[in-house]
């Protein structure tokens, strides 16, 4: 495999998990932007598996800071390689979450102001 593949073995679990699970979340956010008041349910969801993204990546970076110090060393760059694409898609679940925390405010205060005139009309 060489010399560039050395360190990957423990860059491909993160890799592989935070991959599988935005595919889906790419999917979901697909669903809410082809029919939002049909699946509009999912925006707490996205936004709740966007922040638990976030916080298991960067507990991982925290765990394995021996191993990426090592590799910046080392220059392992098969290891550099897989971190800096983390890197990425945790920047992008970053921007994510708050794209997913301004449309749940937004959303509550549509409900807010639907509320009162729902009310107003009897329920109807």
């Amino acid at each position: 495999m060489g010399p560039a593949a050395s360190g990957l073995e423990g860059a491909v679990f993160p890799a592989l998990v935070f991959g599988a699970a935005n595919a889906l979340f790419l999917l979901m956010a697909l669903f809410m932007w082809l029919d939002f008041v049909r699946y509009r349910a999912y925006a707490t969801l996205y936004t709740a598996g966007k922040a638990l993204t976030a916080v298991s990546a960067l507990v991982w970076c925290i765990f394995s800071r021996a191993q990426i110090t090592n590799a910046v060393y080392m220059d392992d760059t098969g290891f550099l390689v897989v971190f800096g694409g983390l890197l990425a898609v945790i920047a992008g679940d970053m921007l994510s979450l708050c794209g997913g925390a301004a449309l749940l405010n937004k959303l509550k205060r549509v409900d807010a102001a639907l509320q009162p005139a729902a009310a107003e009309n009897g329920g109807l």
